[in-house]
């Protein structure tokens, strides 16, 4: 049977859950929350919970390399943190910077057990052209959380990659049906769905 003809993009910022960190009650006299934990920041410098905050602050101004500073300062501070590890490695993956991100989830796995640290190995691995080691990741999210949408977008990412378009499919439509998928990789979605109507032995 011949190949299917794609492009996989690499997996980007539009593909990342927006960092974990909640909204928090806001004080009218301050004029923003960068203000508000820069001014706890520099009164506190070593607690955890300021930085933390003004690099949630930073991610709501979508202020990425900012989150990332006050993120590493974060998990230096607490390591035992998962949520500073988990903005931490998606800061550094929205900014392009996958082997950093992917050494920064196996940190954070290694000091707080972050279970969803192991979705950042998975589109780190993606990125950087390991399949097999993508998968293995991704697999690990999905028996934890079989309902992560992003974890079902990213291994049919990597089935379509290795032309096992049957399970390709499969996991892009529990992605789908989990939530709407980005414009490129509803593309692809697509295009393996009209593959398999002509060959539908494809494995």
């Amino acid at each position: 049977l011949p190949a299917m003809k794609y492009a996989i993009p690499l997996l980007t910022a539009a593909w990342i859950v927006a960092l974990a960190v909640a909204t928090r009650a806001r004080n009218e006299v301050w004029r923003s929350e960068v203000s508000l934990w820069s001014d706890a920041v520099a009164k506190s410098p070593d607690k955890y919970r300021a930085w933390y905050n003004l690099g949630g602050a930073y991610q709501r101004e979508n202020k990425i390399k900012e989150v990332v500073r006050c993120m590493e300062r974060a998990v230096a501070l607490e390591p035992d943190k998962e949520l500073a590890w988990i903005d931490l490695a998606a800061g550094l993956f929205v900014l392009g910077r996958y082997e950093e991100s992917l050494k920064t989830a196996q940190l954070g796995l290694q000091n707080a057990g972050a279970g969803r640290l192991h979705y950042y190995l998975g589109v780190c691995h993606f990125n950087l052209g390991h399949i097999e080691k993508s998968i293995e990741s991704l697999n690990k999210v999905e028996a934890n959380d079989p309902n992560y949408a992003y974890s079902h977008s990213t291994l049919a990412m990597n089935y379509t990659r290795l032309r096992q378009y049957d399970l390709a499919l499969h996991h892009f439509r529990q992605a789908a049906a989990l939530r709407p998928l980005t414009p490129d990789i509803q593309k692809v979605f697509d295009q393996v769905e009209a593959y398999m109507k002509h060959f539908p032995k494809t494995r």
